[in-house]
């Protein structure tokens, strides 16, 4: 799938962490992790538990514990949140894992989530914001100028087609029949 990135995390560090790249405001891009110890496998057990927390590049943190799954002995996945992808720049992550209440290991990787074209913080140029404005205006005039006239041609139609009778009951007061 187009929205799924698989990345190596090794509790062995090599002094670089790897890198998830990701948009501004991705979610629900799905991260495999797969777990090495060395140049083998670090086996999940099906009690583990795991967390990730991160530091954004905004200074806020995160933590995210829950809809992992195992896909494999040594590979789990999770979808991105709003909130892991809301600060553009780089996220200094933590995949963390429990043994029940037990911290066994965290393994770091690092979210560079990259600037998106429009994020929902931009301002819309001035120009566009006019157009914007509008088009909605115009249409919304015209809406009412089409409803106001359906409305006077029922009522003209009404009044060319009635009939009006006028009794006069002898006592002065007229009764209107329309």
């Amino acid at each position: 799938m187009l929205n799924e990135q698989t990345v190596i995390l090794n509790v062995v560090p090599s002094g670089v962490p790897p890198v998830v790249h990701v948009g501004q405001n991705d979610v629900g891009r799905v991260i495999h992790l797969v777990l090495k110890n060395g140049n083998n496998p670090l086996p999940l057990l099906s009690r583990y538990s795991y967390e990730i927390r991160g530091t954004k590049a905004s200074g806020t943190g995160f933590v995210f514990d829950e809809h992992f799954t195992q896909i494999n002995s040594n590979t789990i996945q999770f979808k991105t949140t709003a909130t892991m992808t809301a600060a553009e720049g780089p996220a200094r992550c933590g995949l963390l894992i429990f043994d029940g209440d037990e911290h066994v290991e965290t393994l770091n990787f690092i979210m560079d989530v990259q600037r998106s074209a429009l994020s929902p913080d931009d301002i819309i140029d001035a120009s566009d914001f006019g157009t914007i404005i509008n088009d909605a205006v115009e249409d919304v005039l015209e809406d009412a100028v089409h409803a106001v006239t359906d409305d006077l041609e029922d009522r003209v139609e009404t009044l060319e087609t009635a009939s009006v009778i006028i009794e006069d009951d002898g006592d002065g007061n007229l009764t209107i029949y329309i």
